[in-house]
């Protein structure tokens, strides 16, 4: 539990295989859900039309 102490309301839960939360540290702390979420998109959109046919893995 990366929780830090008790006078801190949120509770940061652990990241698995398919939740990467993280804190957003600002003047209101909040837990979010995918960082660089954008950013992945791109890669995930990519990553999914190329290896279909094998393109990048021969």
């Amino acid at each position: 539990n990366p929780t830090p102490a008790d006078f801190q309301p949120l509770h940061w839960p652990s990241a698995t295989e398919t939740s990467r939360p993280y804190m957003n540290i600002d003047l209101d702390m909040q837990v979010k859900k995918s960082p660089f979420r954008h950013r992945m998109a791109f890669w995930n959109l990519f990553w999914h039309s190329y290896t279909k046919n094998n393109f990048l893995l021969n």
